[in-house]
């Protein structure tokens, strides 16, 4: 007959031994994340948002909202850090800006701090509407937590304003859901107790070419070499991309054109020859006259 241990024991054991398994496993996965690279087209938008006037663009000409006319571009900070969950690494790539907003009210300019949350998106998640949402309070408590004691016990203090945008560039349908209470099991039945969170959605591929070509800036031709991949040739459209970005700043040009050859070397880095440019060596000019060359011979 095999005797149980005392019953006092039986607590610590098991979590000694729970204790060692999750030990080994963080270690595993801390390795693991280590030699973990981000997706090259999320880092490749990561970069071109990095230009302020590619954020301007696409608030302006892809948002609506009486909000944006309260916007100060010129003062607007890219926020370096990020507010990705450790169970989310994998598949999530963030970009947030903090946008002073200056409104006045009764002869008086208030400024209010706007974070602006884009999440690039290439294929449909649909806990995207749940992934906002911690994101949303995940940037609140980092605020919340670095204001001063004082300020916080106040009846006057406010969380800042956060306005979530999900850009899509995938080419099936955005069939996600688009608040937070459609991922709630009979969410309906219980009205306002359930957060009201419903992102913005800017949907490339659903954009038809006249609506893109009529904004004539630089994501305009950004946002027509993601929606031509792979179907066109090139050589056809790189002239109108040209024109959209003429008299555009020389490193936006360099931006766009380094995006461009990184979406090339993701495809077929062993047979593409506008993934072989290095821009390094390169000037903008010299860059757009090379990819002008090589476009013939390659689709985008």
């Amino acid at each position: 007959m095999i005797r149980r241990p005392p019953r006092s024991t039986l607590f610590p054991y098991t979590t000694l031994f729970r204790s060692v398994k999750k030990k080994s496993e963080r270690k595993k996965q801390k390795t693991k994340k280590k030699g973990k690279i981000a997706h090259p087209h999320d880092m490749g938008y990561k970069h071109l948002f990095s230009f302020i006037q590619l954020l301007r663009e696409l608030i302006e000409d892809y948002v609506e909202g009486e909000w944006k006319k309260y916007l100060d571009y010129e003062k607007a900070e890219k926020v370096q850090k990020s507010y990705i969950l450790p169970e989310f690494e994998n598949q999530e790539s963030d970009i947030i800006y903090k946008i002073p907003l200056k409104i006045k009210k009764k002869n008086k300019t208030k400024t209010v701090f706007l974070f602006v949350l884009i999440e690039n998106q290439s294929t449909v998640d649909f806990s995207i509407p749940l992934r906002i949402l911690f994101y949303i309070v995940e940037i609140w408590r980092d605020y919340y937590k670095n204001a001063d004691e004082k300020e916080r016990r106040n009846k006057d203090f406010r969380l800042p304003p956060i306005f979530p945008l999900v850009l899509y560039n995938g080419e099936g349908a955005y069939t996600a859901p688009r608040t937070i209470k459609d991922m709630v099991e009979e969410g309906e039945l219980f009205g306002e107790y359930l957060p009201s969170l419903r992102y913005a959605l800017v949907n490339i591929c659903a954009l038809s070419d006249e609506e893109i070509l009529a904004k004539k800036n630089g994501l305009a031709s950004v946002f027509l070499l993601e929606k031509k991949i792979g179907r066109e040739n090139i050589g056809d459209l790189w002239q109108t991309i040209c024109e959209l970005m003429e008299g555009e700043d020389e490193l936006l040009w360099k931006g766009i054109l380094e995006w461009l050859i990184m979406n090339f070397k993701q495809r077929d880095a062993s047979t593409s020859e506008i993934g072989k440019i290095n821009m390094d060596k390169l000037n903008p000019k010299e860059g757009r006259s090379k990819i002008g060359r090589a476009s013939c011979r390659e689709r985008v």
